[in-house]
């Protein structure tokens, strides 16, 4: 088991998000695919609302397993629920699915 915090401070220090600043792309597109789903300011983490990368909904701090996908299909997250349990970490690559670069997937 290792903590949250661990785990999030080290991939920040690996990637270096903060030095690029808030993500053009996901800027646009996070609002657009969530905006009328749900208050998705309300769900993720300030951080990433601000940024549009990093930890972008926080778990429990103590964190069993990690689980690595590039996107968010509709398999990964039933795998990732189906495997998973308190604690886990799925990390991804990419928040949305984006199938031909439309983040509504049409």
């Amino acid at each position: 088991m290792e903590n949250l915090k661990d785990i999030e401070d080290r991939l920040d220090e690996e990637f270096q998000i903060r030095s690029f600043g808030k993500d053009p792309a996901f800027s646009r597109f996070i609002p657009q695919v969530y905006e009328d789903r749900v208050k998705w300011r309300e769900k993720f983490e300030p951080e990433f609302s601000e940024l549009f990368n990093g930890l972008m909904i926080k778990g429990d701090q103590e964190v069993n397993n990690v689980f690595l996908a590039v996107f968010p299909t509709k398999e990964v997250l039933e795998k990732f629920i189906e495997d998973g349990e308190a604690g886990d970490l799925l990390f991804m690559h990419h928040p949305l699915l984006m199938e031909c670069g439309n983040p509504k997937g049409d």
